[in-house]
């Protein structure tokens, strides 16, 4: 009985194979898109002063559509939502934020084992944060 399963198994790996073209070239990205989701702040600072305990939350959505939304809410303050567009790299292992007024701030940031790592200067401060994949 195994062996039947086996060899259906292989049969229906093999059919695939001609079916999906975009697959046998190895090209998985029509199939799936392991950067979309969401994503939770797990660290946040402004150079080495934390204020991550300021938030109830601060979260990140990649959606398919290439556009994002940063979630977040302050401690005893109301939820708020910022939006932009993305694009992801595969070959890099990179994302590519484009948000503000009018998409004027885009910047690239590396996106590896589902941690996308956020470091922004502002003058002489830096503004780190972490975001990992839920």
């Amino acid at each position: 009985m195994k062996g039947i399963r086996l060899k259906s198994s292989l049969l229906a790996g093999l059919m695939a194979l001609a079916f999906f073209p975009n697959f046998r070239k190895g090209e998985l990205k029509d199939i799936t898109k392991p950067h979309l989701g969401v994503y939770e702040c797990t660290e946040a600072k402004l150079n080495e002063r934390d204020y991550l305990d300021r938030f109830r939350y601060i979260h990140l959505e990649l959606k398919s559509d290439e556009t994002f939304l940063l979630h977040y809410c302050e401690k005893g303050g109301k939820k708020r939502t910022e939006q932009g567009k993305y694009t992801y790299d595969r070959k890099k292992g990179t994302v590519t934020l484009q948000g503000g007024a009018g998409g004027f701030l885009k910047r690239e940031f590396p996106l590896n084992e589902g941690i996308l790592t956020v470091v922004i200067p502002f003058g002489e401060q830096t503004l780190g944060l972490k975001f990992e994949q839920k």
